[in-house]
């Protein structure tokens, strides 16, 4: 089996410098526009923003993947501790880090997304984010 198959057994999928994230988590705010319901209808057991078995495979990500998307079938701030407990591990892979929200995000847990920005331009990384418009309060920031 390639290292591909695996990345996508355990859903990651791999996309020429990126790498995308599936959780298996339902997503809580039922956008009309919303794709990710054909992918994820239900939570699978056990499901979590990204298991021990995703992050041993990120860690054996190829040199040539350097973008980790987050949350592609959820929304990822969804659980803020659990979101950040993620982006904490993940800033030691030396790898650039995006995320895609819908959510207001209020300005305590945005200066401690700044923490988790200022650690991955330490190591010449960057956390980037996407934003639906609901989003425009807190995208300012």
């Amino acid at each position: 089996m390639s290292l591909e198959e695996k990345f996508e057994r355990e859903g990651l999928k791999i996309d020429k410098e990126r790498v995308l994230t599936y959780s298996g988590l339902v997503c809580p705010l039922d956008c009309k526009y919303c794709f990710t319901e054909e992918i994820t209808s239900t939570h699978r057991e056990n499901a979590s923003y990204l298991s021990e078995k995703q992050f041993d495979l990120l860690r054996q990500l190829p040199d040539e993947v350097n973008l980790i998307m987050l949350g592609c079938d959820t929304e990822f701030f969804q659980s803020k501790k659990d979101s950040l407990e993620v982006l904490g591990k993940l800033s030691n892979l030396n790898k650039d880090i995006s995320v895609i929200t819908k959510l207001s995000l209020p300005q305590d847990f945005i200066e401690k997304l700044k923490e988790i920005d200022t650690k991955l331009n330490q190591k010449g990384n960057f956390l980037t984010f996407s934003e639906s418009i609901p989003c425009l309060e807190s995208a300012k920031e």
